[in-house]
């Protein structure tokens, strides 16, 4: 089964990774919550490799060049500051069938953050409506539904640490191509941290 379109936190491009015109901006989640989440998405989706995240943007194309993007979301970072995210309960979009968790708090910063990054260098008409969760599993078969909600429901019940992380840093990703196709047929693809942003809060004025 394939992971879809996650990113990985990896700094640089493996061996013959061709970089393609498809960026995001998201928010990973700092551990132990982060490994709990890591180990979650491996148990429902074998085989996936990633570090748990929101997405600021989800994943684009831009009409500008990567450096450009970089340059909006630096410039705007200056000015604002972390918030607290909260994470609520295992929940599914049906139009998908993906797992995710939702947002008890942070959800309003996030869909404004969204808003102002979505503009300019970064700007794109997204297929589907802004919903800020941590993604748990997507792209399975669809009589693998039940069961998997119902692991992951048993699972995040489980959890007993800290459900909750403060949003300090944004890091700008990159999808590239890699040799060879999924199970699925789908071509081979990693997403590359390009930078980071810390939300320092000073004002531009």
């Amino acid at each position: 089964m394939a992971c879809g379109l996650d990113p990985l936190h990896m700094g640089q491009a493996p061996p013959h990774a061709v970089p393609v015109n498809l960026f995001a901006l998201v928010g990973y989640v700092p551990d132990p919550l982060g490994a709990f989440l890591d180990s979650l998405r491996c148990k429902l989706v074998p085989g996936c490799r990633l570090r748990s995240h929101v997405s600021f943007l989800p994943p684009r194309p831009i009409c500008s060049s990567g450096e450009q993007a970089l340059n909006q979301i630096s410039a705007a970072a200056l000015y604002l500051p972390k918030f607290r995210i909260d994470i609520g309960q295992v929940e599914v979009f049906a139009e998908t069938n993906v797992i995710y968790l939702g947002l008890s708090r942070g959800a309003s910063e996030m869909h404004s953050f969204h808003d102002l990054f979505n503009s300019d260098a970064l700007h794109f008409s997204e297929p589907f409506a802004y919903h800020p969760h941590i993604t748990l599993a997507q792209k399975f078969p669809t009589v693998d539904l039940p069961r998997l909600r119902d692991i992951a429901l048993l699972e995040w019940d489980r959890f007993r640490g800290e459900r909750g992380f403060d949003a300090e840093v944004l890091t700008f990703v990159q999808n590239n191509l890699l040799p060879g196709f999924d199970t699925n047929g789908v071509p081979n693809n990693q997403w590359i941290d390009l930078a980071e942003s810390r939300l320092t809060g000073r004002s531009l004025t």
